[in-house]
């Protein structure tokens, strides 16, 4: 069996995860797919942009817009980004402990941006991870990473 490329052999527009212990809108991937294209002509964001329609309450806004915000960091509940950051992101992956915080570190030293979707398409339900044991989440007065904007449908 031969080894498939993915950019190469299936040319995809974009990549996306998302993490199953999620609850999503109908419409979240819709949205994504949206809010990335208004960003793709725009050459002030030729740096890498890595989207999420899940809006975490933990990761700071730096600027809101009507339907949109950056985000100075998001989490790997999900990422959503153009083909031509697939390389950056597999790079992340390498860390065994903390792919997303490695992402950001990558997006950061790369100008990239982070921006999640407002309201939130998707929830985030887990109670175990990393940095989040029985749903307390360590060193936070928020006792869930969740998103406060959820819209369910």
């Amino acid at each position: 069996m031969s080894k498939i490329d993915l950019k190469k052999d299936l040319n995809p527009d974009y990549f996306c995860n998302l993490d199953s212990d999620s609850v999503s809108n109908p419409s979240w991937l819709i949205k994504l797919v949206e809010l990335a294209d208004r960003f793709k002509e725009d050459k002030a964001y030729q740096t890498p942009i890595i989207f999420t329609a899940y809006n975490s309450c933990l990761h700071n806004i730096i600027e809101k817009q009507e339907d949109f915000a950056f985000k100075q960091s998001i989490g790997g509940m999900n990422i959503f980004f153009e083909s031509y950051s697939l390389p950056l992101v597999l790079k992340s992956f390498k860390n065994k402990n903390g792919r997303d915080w490695a992402l950001i570190s990558l997006v950061k030293k790369n100008q990239g941006h982070f921006i999640s979707t407002i309201p939130s398409y998707l929830q985030h339900i887990g109670l175990n991870g990393l940095h989040c044991q029985n749903g307390i989440v360590k060193g936070s007065k928020i006792q869930r990473d969740i998103a406060l904007d959820f819209k369910s449908d």
